[in-house]
């Protein structure tokens, strides 16, 4: 209820749940001051885009472990189902430094999409040619 509330009324009466005076002026300041519309753009766009990816992936796996026989498939399954039972965080790779900044060849869409592994793999090789790239730097200047 304190999104209603005027800035007065939100500082002098905060025990009260309502409103003295309702007001929508912190809405119209927070759609005039921040990008809302585009957010909810961004949001829309990741949220149809990796749904329409998972719908398709997994009907075409489905599809696969339902229809042939081949090797490996029931190991490939229970794999499968552990990755999905897992949870992401235990899935990331933990030498990789989130701390750094990410990956500067996938922009912002693309980083929401593509799957956490396959990140986590891209950033793991760049911090490994990063550390490789120093070593030889300083080899170079010992010698």
């Amino acid at each position: 209820m304190t999104s209603f509330k005027t800035n007065v009324d939100i500082r002098t009466n905060r025990a009260k749940f309502f409103p003295t005076e309702w007001t929508l002026e912190g809405y119209r300041t927070a759609f005039e001051k921040a990008p809302i519309a585009n957010w909810f753009i961004n949001s829309i766009l990741i949220t149809v885009i990796i749904t329409l990816a998972v719908i398709v992936t997994s009907t075409l796996m489905g599809y696969v472990f339902a229809k042939y026989e081949f090797r490996f498939k029931r190991t490939l399954f229970v794999l499968l189902l552990a990755t999905k039972a897992m949870e992401r965080q235990h899935r990331v790779d933990p030498d990789v430094d989130w701390s750094e900044e990410p990956n500067p060849s996938m922009s912002k869409h693309t980083s929401l999409i593509t799957p956490s592994w396959l990140q986590c793999r891209v950033q793991h090789h760049a911090k490994e040619r990063r550390d490789d790239l120093a070593q030889n730097r300083c080899e170079v200047r010992n010698h």
